[in-house]
């Protein structure tokens, strides 16, 4: 039985995921302000009421402020929770501190690749499961998903390929994957501590659909640190899931029947397994290398 001191620590897991959403909100409602106060003193003053709360709400809720503001929110969440992974690193990994690529051998980034383009896949066929399911859980995310402008109908705009490819894969690895996972995992075993971090992971997305499979993913992802152990593999595997999901949206097909719905799923676990192999490989061969410099 867990003693204690170290029971009342164990709840220290749940603090990044506050601190994050508070960023988040927090720099959304900053933007706002300042929006509102720059879009009323610009504002013509013949207007009535009611258009002016109109208009005031429209430049609001203006796609490419509300995508700015989750840049920025990001920027500060990364230095923010790479301070603190770099503060708690060495005391949950006394073996292996050293986050860079360094000593990874070519085929890694291979491995990354093919684990990625396999997740966005199967994410895309539990989309479609999930949209089957539960119809209104489709259309809330549609939602939320044209408000942030990754509908991709008319393109993406910068803000949203900055955010979405770069600035949140940083900060939410940092976040979870990093901080989050670490102080579970000093507590509990892999699995629990693995569960903990995607159960947030998800919850942070706040839409039932968008939850459910990023919860998923954040499984995927926290058996990928468990094993190498460095956040820059698990950061680059997230930029690479985020921007195979802009470039290949319109490509992944799921299939038009239920033989190729499987078939074409069961080909998708295969590629997304033997990338982990991969992965899993390449960190044995640094591990081995790392350990050939010490002894030479």
């Amino acid at each position: 039985m867990m003693p204690e001191k170290e029971r009342k620590g164990s709840y220290r897991f749940l603090l990044p995921t506050a601190v994050i959403m508070a960023l988040q909100f927090a720099m959304s409602f900053f933007f706002m302000e300042l929006r509102a106060v720059y879009f009323a003193a610009g504002y013509r003053k013949e207007a009535d009421y009611n258009t002016f709360m109109q208009d005031l709400t429209t430049a609001l809720t203006d796609t490419d402020l509300l995508t700015w503001a989750s840049v920025a929110y990001s920027l500060v969440a990364t230095i923010l929770f790479a301070f603190w992974y770099k503060k708690m690193k060495p005391a949950y990994d006394e073996v292996k501190t050293d986050d860079s690529l360094k000593y990874y051998p070519a085929f890694l980034y291979a491995g990354i690749l093919l684990f990625a383009i396999a997740a966005q896949s199967v994410s895309m066929y539990l989309i479609d499961v999930l949209s089957y399911m539960f119809p209104d859980w489709l259309a809330y995310y549609y939602e939320i998903m044209e408000a942030a402008g990754l509908t991709g109908e008319n393109g993406y705009a910068v803000s949203t390929i900055v955010y979405a490819v770069f600035a949140g894969p940083l900060a939410e690895e940092l976040c979870f994957r990093g901080v989050t996972y670490q102080y579970a995992r000093k507590f509990f075993p892999f699995w629990t501590a693995n569960i903990a971090q995607a159960l947030l992971f998800g919850a942070m997305h706040m839409n039932p659909l968008q939850s459910t499979y990023a919860f998923f993913l954040a499984l995927f992802f926290g058996m990928v640190y468990e094993k190498t152990r460095n956040i820059f593999v698990t950061i680059f595997l997230h930029i690479l899931y985020n921007g195979s999901g802009l470039l290949l949206e319109n490509l992944i097909d799921t299939g038009d029947t239920p033989v190729e719905f499987y078939i074409t799923l069961f080909a998708s676990l295969c590629v997304g397994y033997i990338g982990y192999i991969m992965i899993a490989k390449a960190e044995d061969v640094r591990t081995e290398r790392i350990k050939s410099l010490s002894n030479g």
